[in-house]
């Protein structure tokens, strides 16, 4: 016998709209406001798709960082609708905050797809953050910054990526080797 109440449908959709438009008035500017943080919880532990895409769509738009990390994190959501818009977000947000959110984002399991966003910040600030997380203790931080740099064929970071041939874990040297791969072919 299940003795959880049922939700009321309209509920979340009435919060999300309410966060939604807490957001667009400037209300709240950082997502770790704890107002904020917590009707973003509430929201996307929710069933209503509809009231995640909102939040999605706003959180997008403030681009600060914080926010943008929230959005990163929807990335795996269950709805692919909810994950396809998340990454639309994040491939239209291609400034500092964006770059540093998806950064942050390395050590949330879905390193792989961020580091595809990651090859699109070609600039040497960017290319230069990516160098620095060569040297990362987690191995799945430095495997996907070695493959972010070698798609963009950063010429800066060849020097440490060939001092990486011996890391210590294998799939770190795997892509060390691909990636020499392709500074070789230039691609």
């Amino acid at each position: 016998m299940c003795t959880r109440q049922p939700r009321a449908r309209g509920k979340s959709l009435l919060q999300a709209i309410a966060v939604v438009l807490l957001l667009a008035l400037g209300t709240f500017a950082r997502a770790d406001d704890l107002k904020i943080a917590k009707a973003w919880k509430d929201v996307i532990a929710d069933e209503n798709v509809t009231a995640r895409r909102a939040i999605v769509r706003v959180l997008g738009r403030t681009g600060t960082e914080d926010n943008l990390f929230l959005v990163v994190g929807a990335m795996t959501d269950s709805d692919q609708s909810v994950r396809q818009l998340a990454r639309d977000t994040m491939r239209k947000n291609k400034g500092p905050a964006g770059f540093h959110a998806l950064e942050r984002s390395l050590l949330d399991g879905n390193a792989w797809e961020i580091g595809l966003l990651l090859t699109r910040y070609t600039e040497r600030k960017y290319v230069t953050f990516l160098c620095n997380d060569l040297r990362h203790k987690n191995a799945t931080v430095r495997s996907v910054s070695v493959f972010a740099l070698s798609r963009q064929v950063a010429k800066q970071a060849l020097p440490i990526i060939k001092t990486m041939e011996d890391d210590p874990v294998e799939g770190v040297r795997w892509e060390v080797m691909n990636a020499l791969k392709r500074y070789d072919s230039g691609k």
